[in-house]
């Protein structure tokens, strides 16, 4: 219960936690979690909190703002913040919401790639896992006892993962343009050794370059240059090793445009050369 906390009703709860030195150091760990009913005017305005907040609004709207642009939550999405950086949110309306305070490992690193692809508020999650896992996390701290550091950090991590690829549609319509981004991966898989624009394959649905980037990302987790570069530096492994075919073959086939940029986007991505690639990957 509490009963200190401007805007937030007695019937909220609040828990916290500290980390070990093993789990500050190597595991995802969480700061303090809880479930809020608020009333309209609840506010939290703050310069830099070395953590990452992430929120899942069971009803009413969570406002936020980040980087100058504001932004809602309401029933069934999620928020996400980086609360390293200036950050305000609260209540518009009355609000119901759980929400956990993460870090560690890299946590931060994945809430920014979260931000970049999905965006602070994602919306339309009202099914999606991850309000599940949040809930889920807000209960083992209701039911009290200790909790184990390595299941906590397991489970925040899987949150995260979650929250980085695409919501579920369950039995929904399938997305707009999910077929044709389908057709166009399939596309991109067999033309590997050709030159492969964005105009061109933009072109194929069509749309335009920068509508169908988004687009792609949004259904894949991939940019489109992204993806066709993981594509060929996982074509040229397996050509490496199931075939005999010398590198500057491998080169064309998986349409790196010069012996210097495969060598050095193979390093890159692999850690090790191509040639000894060859030799020691199995």
């Amino acid at each position: 219960m509490l009963h200190s906390i401007p805007g937030v009703f007695p019937q909220s709860d609040i828990f916290f936690s500290t980390p070990s030195a093993l789990a500050a150091e190597t595991l995802y760990y969480p700061l303090s979690c809880g479930h809020f009913y608020c009333e309209d005017g609840y506010q939290v305005c703050r310069g830099r909190d070395e953590s990452i907040l992430i929120a899942g609004v069971l009803s009413g709207s969570l406002t936020l703002r980040t980087d100058g642009e504001e932004r809602a939550a309401n029933a069934g999405d999620i928020a996400i913040i980086d609360c390293y950086r200036p950050h305000q949110y609260g209540a518009h309306g009355s609000l119901e919401f759980v929400w956990i305070h993460v870090n560690g490992a890299n946590a931060p690193q994945m809430a920014c790639k979260v931000i970049q692809t999905r965006g602070n508020a994602l919306t339309g999650a009202g099914c999606h896992p991850a309000m599940e896992q949040i809930e889920h996390l807000v209960e083992r701290f209701e039911a009290g006892g200790p909790l184990n550091e390595f299941s906590l950090s397991a489970e925040i991590h899987q949150l995260l993962c979650t929250l980085l690829e695409p919501a579920p549609q369950g039995n929904g319509p399938r997305p707009l343009y999910a077929d044709a981004i389908t057709k166009v991966c399939r596309y991109i898989d067999g033309h590997l050794d050709q030159p492969l624009p964005v105009t061109e394959l933009a072109a194929r649905i069509p749309l335009s370059p920068s509508h169908f980037s988004k687009i792609f990302r949004q259904q894949t987790g991939f940019s489109p240059y992204d993806y066709i570069r993981t594509r060929r530096i996982t074509r040229a492994k397996e050509l490496l090793l199931r075939s005999g075919m010398p590198v500057s073959e491998v080169i064309a086939a998986c349409g790196f445009g010069s012996e210097s940029n495969f060598f050095k986007s193979f390093r890159a991505a692999v850690g090790t050369s191509p040639l000894n690639f060859r030799k020691t990957a199995c």
